[in-house]
This record gives structure tokens, sequence and C-alpha cells, in this order.
């Protein structure tokens, strides 16, 4: 996600943050499990707390409501914000502790959005491919209009791989095509045009390319390629399309440079408004990489400088990160041991380390001894990852 704004939609939270342990278990929930942090039911988690969940959890996932958990079984579970019907089970009242997302018979869960769920709903994919929805579909996220669910409802789409979203835009890859829907103000969509679509239509300029990563942000959107090569479109009011141009925005992908030739491996897009954004990139040598808004010292480079290239970041001394994350305008990181650093914005306790803090530059380890092999995190938009 990306450089934070204070003002929130209503209803939305400042930040959660996720991290799912190697142990998760019934067994270890008193010790492991679901960690979160951050805003959520209403008041600031300052700390990391435990979510027992039933069963093995496999994957996490938040929107900026909602939490959400994947179990080895295809169950999806959910707790948080359920108002507009984030929490899928055909009510809309909230839960501080996990419901059982209702599908329909039949229906098992492959893999959740790594990088988002939409700003007050839901998406996954089920074992054949097919995207279920669920919550506020604002703009038309769900490639369905403009409506509210309760309940899980299959997206027009077949043969998905993956998928993200974030505030009013969606991307889907579906066998072999890259889609998108909703909200398209700034071209996030990525068609050459910047008018809304409440069903789907092709992201442009990506033909001949495999989409290997898909990643999404307030109006930004970014295309990991099976080369290693990042692609980025949408807004660019903070240097988040991260190629060096002074254009605002671009309605079509345009290819993020870096200076080291390996491959890109992973991202994570930060931002909440359409006057922020960051990233934060892992390349195949090891090194990683940031670029866009630095107002909080959300790119890790120890200032508040906003950046139109991709510079190098360095973790702290004996660290290497494994897996990267981020928020509205706060970035995480999982260490080779399985701990979690944090470092950016923090007027929510979405840092995690006990304490309110506007910014803070540079990382600190905020949850140790916990084997952490993923994470998902979200602020006022949708920003997810694992």
């Amino acid at each position: 996600m990306r450089g934070f704004g204070l003002t929130l939609r209503a209803g939305a939270t400042a930040a959660v943050v996720l991290a799912i342990t190697a142990t998760a278990s019934p067994v270890a929930a008193a010790t492991g499990g679901v960690n979160y942090w951050g805003y959520l039911f209403g008041r600031a988690h300052l700390s990391p707390s435990v979510m027992p969940i039933p069963g093995t959890v496999v994957q996490v996932a938040s929107s900026n409501t909602t939490l959400y958990a994947l179990t080895a079984t295809g169950q999806v579970y959910a707790w948080g914000t359920g108002t507009l019907g984030q929490l899928g089970d055909g009510r809309t009242t909230n839960s501080s502790t996990p419901v059982l997302v209702d599908f329909p018979a039949g229906v098992s869960i492959a893999n959740l959005p790594t990088d988002v769920m939409p700003n007050a709903g839901a998406l996954a994919v089920d074992t054949d491919g097919n995207v279920w929805a669920w919550g506020d579909d604002v703009h038309g996220v769900d490639c369905m209009g403009d409506t509210q669910f309760l309940s899980p409802v299959e997206v027009p789409l077949s043969h998905v791989t993956l998928i993200s979203s974030a505030s009013g835009h969606a991307l889907y890859e579906a066998g072999g095509t890259l889609f998108a829907c909703g909200g398209n103000s700034l071209g996030e969509l990525g068609d050459g045009k910047t008018a809304a679509h409440t069903g789907p239509v092709a992201v442009t300029g990506l033909a001949g390319q495999t989409v290997v990563g898909l990643y999404s942000s307030s109006q930004d959107a970014y295309a990991l390629t099976a080369s290693g090569a990042l692609y980025a479109w949408g807004g660019n009011a903070e240097d988040e399309l991260c190629n060096g141009s002074s254009v605002s925005d671009s309605d079509v992908p345009v290819q993020v440079p870096f200076t080291d030739s390996a491959p890109v491996t992973q991202v994570a897009a930060g931002g909440s408004l359409a006057t922020n954004g960051s990233l934060l990139v892992g390349l195949a040598d090891g090194t990683f990489w940031a670029c866009g808004s630095d107002t909080f010292g959300q790119l890790g480079d120890g200032g508040s400088t906003n950046r139109a290239l991709p510079i190098e970041v360095h973790p702290p001394a004996g660290v290497i990160y494994k897996v990267i994350a981020m928020s509205g305008a706060t970035a995480y990181a999982v260490d080779s041991n399985g701990n979690v650093w944090a470092w950016g914005w923090d007027v929510e306790g979405q840092v995690g380390n006990g304490v309110k803090q506007t910014a803070v530059l540079t990382p600190l380890e905020v949850l140790s001894g916990q084997g952490v092999t993923q994470m998902s995190a979200t602020a006022q938009d949708v920003v997810a990852f694992s």
C-alpha cells in the first residue's frame, strides 16, 4: 500500500495486520496461529494478539474492515466488521470471533487474494478456478455492477489463477488474459481509457507475457511477469508508478526500471488514497528496492523523501528479509527466522510495537519467535499480503 492520508472513508479502519505462523493449528492457537494488530473492533491494538481459528490455517487475508483465514479443508473464516456483508455469513452484524463464510454446498476454496481484498468486501478462488465475491461491490469491482452481497456469489469469469483488488478496482488473470473491473478515473484498469467498467475489460499492453503476480493499491495496479519484469499503471501523484516520469498517471502498463538486472520476485504495493502510493520490491538476488511516497518513512531508507525511481533499501545488520508486505503507509518484512519487522506510519498501532507514533523511520522487530510464514496488511484501502 502507500503514503497514508489521515482522512478515512466512512466505516474504514486505519490499519490491520495479520500474520500466520508455521504452527497454526488448534493445539498451538494459544501461543501461535493467527496474530493480528492495528485498528479493529473500533479500537487500536498496539501489539500482536492471537485469534484462534478452527482447523489448520494455510493462508490469511484482510480488507480494511475485516480479516480472513483459509483452512486446509477449503473453508474460510472471517471476523471484524460485517455491516456490508463482509463476513459472508448472510448477516449484517459484526463479529469479534471467527464465523464461517457461507459458500454454496460443494465449493472448496483454493486461495485468497495475496494482494489485495476489496475495500469492504472479499474475494476467493475455488478449486475449479471460479471466483466468489461477497460484501460491498463498490464501483463494480466484482464485475457484477455496484451492489452488495451478504453471502458469496460467483463472479462471471472462469479459469482464474490470480486476483487483486483495492478501493474501487479489481484485476483478474483468467485463462491467460488479464481483465479488470471497476473505477478507472486515473487509468487503474489499464485498458487505455479512463471510463469505469462494471464488467470485465482486458488490460492492454501485456499481450504475449505470462502474468504471475497481481498487486493493487488505492488507484494503482501492478503486474509481475514470468520473466521477472514489473509493470505499473494508474495514478502517479506520489511517483508510485516508479518509472521516473513526471506524468500524473498512466492508463496503460509501463515497466518499472531497476539498476539491478536481477528478476523481480516479490512485490508489495502500499497506499490508501489517489494522492499517495509506494512500492516495496524484492529481487532474485536477495536485494530489496522501494519507490514512491515516503512521507512516514515507509520506504525504509531512513528518511522521508519521495523516490520517483526504485532505490535499494537494506534490512538491519544481520537480518535477511524473506517476505514483504505493505499497508497504507506502513511496511513489513518477515526475516529468515520467521520474525516480523515493521516501519512507517503508526498512528493506530499498525507497526505493532506497543505504542502510537507518527512515523517509524527504521525497521523495528515487532513479533519474534512465532515462525511467521505469511502476512497480510491493509489500511483505508484493501491491501493484502501473504
